[in-house]
């Protein structure tokens, strides 16, 4: 049951940036990750994740986290993609999907196994 994706194409990496904008208030950009020679840069913007929003900030730890789970979607979508297709694979094929899931949901808290 493959479906074709509408979105951008993963992986998204998070850019953190200190001051920015008019208010004064810290972003972090959502970006496609483009590779160069191996390393992952940031390529295009896809979206912005503030601290400010309509007057009211919110902290640091809140909107950084924000940022790595909305980075993660690409995987976490190929990955549940992935478990419909290969619903009767074997215990092995199972072991390396759970690894696989761990380390992404790790990666959309911003921390790494």
């Amino acid at each position: 049951m493959s479906t074709q994706i509408k979105h951008t194409p993963g992986p998204w990496i998070v850019e953190i940036h200190g001051r920015f904008l008019a208010e004064n208030a810290p972003i972090c950009l959502i970006s496609k990750a483009e590779s160069e020679d191996g390393v992952l840069i940031a390529g295009d913007s896809l979206a912005s994740v503030t601290t400010r929003f309509f007057g009211k900030t919110e902290d640091y730890a809140h909107w950084r986290a924000n940022a790595f789970l909305m980075a993660a979607a690409p995987k976490m979508f190929a990955l549940i993609q992935e478990a419909i297709d290969q619903s009767d694979a074997d215990a092995m094929y199972w072991e390396k999907w759970n690894s696989r899931a761990k380390a992404i949901i790790a990666e959309a808290k911003g921390e790494s196994l």
